[in-house]
């Protein structure tokens, strides 16, 4: 059966969620489907230029619910963090559930910056919290809390989640908390990423080239790769530390300043590049480093690229990561990550050709496993189950909209029986949806 989807999401060319989803269209279009790309950017990136595609991407901003209500058989929304990526998506699922697919669980920047932009002025990020968490958790005098608290506590997932009709998540890490918040099935579906044509890792030489991939944030342990690096005379020796991405000033002036104090090489840093660029940088890589602590992302494109280009990669043993099998990766314990780079770098210096053959098992394994093909199996039962749901769902944030403009507090003895009545109704809604996802599988 051809369905007609319209796919939500940022389409431009510096966007790793558009070059995510570039594949995953074309093969919805090569299975018959008629797939319409709606760009999600808002301000300075919906000025950024689009991604070529065969049809004409047009922006979510100037689209209205009741359009893709009426012209659409499906709407899958890709969710993320950065506000000016995604900020055209969280207006309009407050008015049509979705299909969401969740690159990130922690969506606590896109909230803040949501909430400046369109609540009313006598309201805040903090009262959106609020809203969410309740007034014991949203009622701090400010909305940010430490990262490693912010993203257990107030990871502002449970804001979006609820408007959903279903989920698809790229880890179980974060499954839990969305199968907790969202009343349609939750689906856990490996990252997919494009084959880049990566080149073949170097052969092996005197330096050791360890990367990290992507934006330079602090969540991404680029300090413990230095004090890895510095504490052993070997390591010191033969390592060199290299970041491929955009980096902020202040992190990086506080890097070299750390590299300075320990006594080694300052990492070096390409700011960011292209494509291109990046194949290029590729070509002189040993390692690819794949840390974080906390993790706030449910997918990492970083680990796909360095699985697929058969280099040995170094990954934390928690979330996305975790769900890697053992003997693919280097496992590194959160907390702990510098005695365990440290330890894995100097096996890697030591026995070349075993860190060799892992990388080409790793490579083997992507190129099965996190496949556009495979993907797209599993979105389509997920779509479905997500159709099924979404006429009780919206019913049920229609209705409780209606009862918030009347003045209903959901700890009322009213409100309190609306929200019983509700949650039998989507208990039901849910088992359902259950053994249709069983079903699908």
């Amino acid at each position: 059966m051809m369905l007609r989807i319209a796919w939500l999401s940022p389409w431009n060319t510096k966007s790793a969620i558009a070059t995510f989803g570039a594949p995953l269209v074309a093969e919805l279009r090569r299975r018959g489907h008629e797939v319409s790309v709606f760009r999600t950017e808002v301000g300075a990136a919906a000025e950024i230029p689009s991604r070529c595609d065969s049809a004409p991407v047009r922006m979510l901003g100037a689209t209205s619910p009741q359009q893709l209500r009426a012209d659409f058989d499906g709407v899958i929304a890709n969710i993320g963090n950065n506000f000016s990526y995604h900020g055209a998506l969280p207006d309009l699922m407050d008015r049509l559930p979705v299909l969401g697919i969740f690159h990130d669980g922690f969506l606590a920047h896109l909230a803040d910056v949501w909430a400046e932009d369109w609540l009313p002025a006598s309201q805040s990020p903090r009262r959106l919290a609020e809203a969410v968490y309740g007034a014991g958790n949203g009622g701090a005098a400010e909305f940010w809390l430490p990262l490693e608290q912010m993203v257990t506590e107030r990871p502002m997932l449970e804001w979006l989640a609820p408007m959903v009709s279903g989920a698809v998540v790229h880890s179980h890490g974060w499954a839990g908390r969305l199968r907790a918040a969202c009343s349609g099935a939750v689906t856990v579906q490996p990252l997919t990423m494009p084959d880049d044509g990566m080149p073949e890792p170097p052969q092996p030489g005197p330096t050791l080239v360890v990367a990290t991939i992507g934006d330079v944030n602090p969540n991404k342990q680029a300090d413990q790769v230095l004090r890895a690096i510095a504490s052993r005379p070997d390591l010191k020796a033969h390592c060199q530390y290299r970041l491929i991405g955009e980096v902020g000033a202040n992190q990086r002036t506080w890097l070299e300043g750390l590299a300075a104090e320990l006594g080694i090489a300052p990492p070096r840093f390409t700011g960011w590049i292209d494509d291109d660029a990046l194949k290029n940088e590729m070509r002189s890589v040993d390692v690819v480093c794949c840390l974080r602590n906390p993790i706030i992302e449910a997918g990492s494109a970083s680990l796909i690229t360095g699985m697929r280009s058969a280099r040995p990669v170094l990954v934390s043993n928690h979330g996305v990561y975790a769900d890697v099998p053992a003997d693919l990766v280097l496992r590194c314990e959160p907390g702990r990550e510098a005695a365990d780079v440290a330890r894995h770098l100097t096996a890697i210096l030591a026995d070349r050709a075993a860190a060799a053959a892992m990388g080409r098992r790793a490579r083997a394994y992507v190129r099965e496993t996190n496949s556009a093909e495979r993907y797209v199996d599993g979105l389509l039962p997920a779509l479905a189950a997500a159709n099924a749901a979404a006429p009780a769902i919206g019913l049920a944030r229609r209705l409780g909209r209606q009862f918030g403009e009347l003045g209903m507090s959901p700890d009322s003895p009213q409100g309190q029986r609306l929200m019983a009545a509700l949650s039998d109704m989507f208990q039901t809604e849910r088992q359902e949806n259950a053994r249709a996802s069983s079903h699908a599988k």
